[in-house]
């Protein structure tokens, strides 16, 4: 498994990456897990060796893949993935100033040094504020992959919203984040279970300029949807 990760990155990357590891003062050190915990308990060590007493930030993400991707980094992504929960337990009991990333708002990723679960929570505050004041309107919540079994359970008291899943067939593969949800996939998937109702957008999946991944404006969603946008 070492030597298939090896082969995806450059020689010249990974020589480059020793030196600044030993050399430079870096404020943060990414690491990637490969599906092996023996690697990763190798590589944390080397980054505590030279960097601990630097404020160095370290974060752990699991490998993703689309459909887009090489065989060779499939394989290594589907075993990275697979091995993902065991390895947020082993960094939560071994080392527990280490920030990892979090695919879904499941219980397992909750706590540490990350702030996903915190911004769920702000998001939802904000949006059963608004259910509550507009009770007399229906709400249809938009989610990825991500946060649709939180979302889902978290607004399943309200009886004037219905929360949907949107899948990511435009990068297909792991891709779950709401942040590369597009207007495409919404339009082919979205099917509403109110007449007049308001949908409900996360606000990662636009820019300042309010468009999507692919650059498509929110105008043109709400022609194609002809209903009320929320960007929440």
């Amino acid at each position: 498994m070492q030597e298939e990760r090896e082969s995806i990155v450059p020689k010249a990357t990974r020589v480059r990456i020793k030196y600044l590891l030993k050399h430079a003062p870096l404020n943060k050190i990414t690491l990637m897990f490969t599906g092996n915990l023996d690697v990763l308990k190798r590589d944390l060590d080397l980054v505590y060796s030279r960097h601990n007493n630097r404020g160095t930030e370290i974060l752990v993400r699991r490998i993703e893949y689309t459909k887009y991707s090489q065989n060779r980094l499939n394989s290594l992504a589907k075993r990275s993935i697979d091995g993902y929960e065991e390895c947020i337990n082993f960094l939560n009991g071994n080392f527990p100033s280490v920030i990892y990333t979090v695919p879904v708002l499941k219980e397992i990723y909750k706590g540490g040094n990350n702030e996903y679960f915190d911004q769920a929570e702000e998001r939802l505050i904000a949006l059963k504020k608004r259910f509550v004041k507009d009770r007399n309107n229906h709400f249809e919540v938009i989610c990825s992959d991500s946060g649709f079994p939180y979302f889902n359970k978290a607004l399943s008291g309200f009886k004037n919203v219905k929360v949907h899943l949107v899948k990511n067939y435009l990068y297909g593969g792991s891709v779950t984040v709401s942040g590369l949800l597009n207007q495409p996939d919404i339009i082919a998937q979205f099917k509403p279970q109110f007449n007049n109702s308001i949908i409900v957008l996360p606000k990662e999946m636009y820019n300042k300029d309010s468009c999507d991944i692919m650059g498509n404006g929110i105008n043109e969603l709400k022609r194609s949807l002809k209903s009320e946008l929320w960007i929440a």
